[in-house]
């Protein structure tokens, strides 16, 4: 996640995405919270495109805390999306790339929506990429 490993980060971001990727700008890595027992966030990346938010974790292994704490560091930016006199707007995307190790699952990656059972999505803009870490 550093300036000399940039041109592989864009090749990862694009090869997920598959979108184009001129320039990358780095956001900053901590969000604050409102409350005392809340757990400070530190994102590993956090981007602005104009497709919209990218954050990106690197999990050192799928322990049972690791989905539950990523799920709500992108429901904080979420959260963050709207702010006052915007209308709700779906068109820039809220996304989450996890590379994780030990992932047990065959398939190399995995994408998740937030979706009933009959795969309808509740909002369009909130994505989860979930891609095994060799």
């Amino acid at each position: 996640m550093n300036e000399k490993n940039k041109d592989f980060l864009i090749y990862l971001l694009e090869g997920i995405l598959k979108i184009k990727i001129n320039e990358v700008e780095y956001l900053n890595l901590e969000q604050n919270v409102d409350n005392i027992y809340v757990k400070r966030k530190h994102f590993d990346l956090n981007l602005k495109k104009d497709i919209g938010r990218i954050q990106v974790e690197v999990n050192a292994s799928d322990l049972g805390y690791v989905r539950p704490r990523n799920m709500s560091y992108l429901c904080g930016i979420y959260s963050h999306h709207v702010l006052k006199g915007q209308n709700y707007n779906q068109n820039p995307k809220i996304i989450q790339i996890n590379f994780s190790y030990g992932l047990k699952d065959r398939e190399a990656l995995r994408v998740y929506y937030v979706q009933d059972k009959t795969l309808k999505k509740y909002v369009e803009n909130f994505i989860i990429y979930e891609r095994k870490s060799i």
